[in-house]
């Protein structure tokens, strides 16, 4: 994009301009500002996401699930040598 042409519509940055001044660089840098600002944020939130599902595996993993049957048999009497 050159400089002094309207931001489109369509983009991101364009999501924030109103059409009257759309050369206005303040306009243009505070556009970049909270577009920068959401994406931190995002990405931020899918880290705390990661963070506890694997603090849930974990969890999963030191309390073992129940899957089901009995053993009948003793440790020793499988490995009978």
């Amino acid at each position: 994009m050159l400089a002094g042409e309207c931001v489109p519509h369509h983009t991101l940055a364009g999501r924030y301009l109103h059409a009257s001044n759309c050369s206005h660089r303040s306009a243009v840098h505070t556009v970049a500002a909270t577009a920068l600002a959401e994406q931190i944020e995002a990405l931020v939130g899918e880290d705390d996401a990661y963070e506890q599902a694997q603090r849930h595996a974990l969890a999963l993993l030191e309390e073992g699930l129940h899957l089901g049957g009995r053993i009948e048999s003793t440790r020793d009497e499988w490995h009978d040598r």
